[in-house]
């Protein structure tokens, strides 16, 4: 169950539904773009390392048919620790209570674990690989939550306050002879 719940059609699914839902209720681009971002990011890290690590699966018997990429890192981890936790970092925002607030990073938290447990146990990772996916899907969210999400960061060009000098409205601190 937990594999199907980090599997790239439902990730993909999940996340789309997640942004337009967000989207549709905030009425902002922030937050669907901040989840969107996390995901997609984890998507190209891991991609790009499983390209330059080729690292054989565990020997033992495996309980899944093997995907083309190598064992490290959990592709599976990964994508669940980007989306679950950055949809815990979005409710955890929004809900007013801390009990509501520790509910939803409870339950979305244990989501990657139990991937990363379920994947170790069907013989498709070592323990390094989903250590490794914790690490990039978590700092996937941690940096689009700083860049996207922290409100006190403007996007797009300053705008500097005019002052009067003489005839002619000039910025704020520059010279108005040129």
């Amino acid at each position: 169950m937990f594999s199907t719940l980090a599997s790239t059609q439902m990730i993909v699914v999940v996340t789309v539904l997640a942004a337009l839902v967000l989207r549709l209720v905030l009425h902002r681009w922030r937050e669907p773009l901040f989840l969107c971002a996390a995901v997609t990011a984890q998507a190209l890290i891991f991609l790009f390392t499983t390209m330059a690590i080729d690292r054989n699966r565990p020997a033992v018997a495996h309980m899944d048919a093997s995907p083309p990429t190598s064992s490290f890192p959990s592709g599976h981890t990964s994508a669940a620790t980007a989306l679950y936790v950055g949809l815990a970092v979005l409710l955890a925002l929004r809900a007013r209570s801390t009990p509501t607030k520790v509910g939803w990073w409870t339950l979305l938290v244990l989501v990657p674990i139990g991937v990363a447990l379920t994947r170790m146990y069907r013989g498709m990772h070592h323990p390094s690989d989903v250590v490794a996916s914790f690490l990039n899907g978590g700092a996937c969210v941690a940096i689009m939550a700083r860049a996207v999400l922290d409100r006190t960061l403007t996007w797009g060009r300053a705008r500097l306050p005019l002052s009067r000098s003489g005839d002619e409205a000039t910025p704020a601190g520059a010279s108005a002879g040129g």
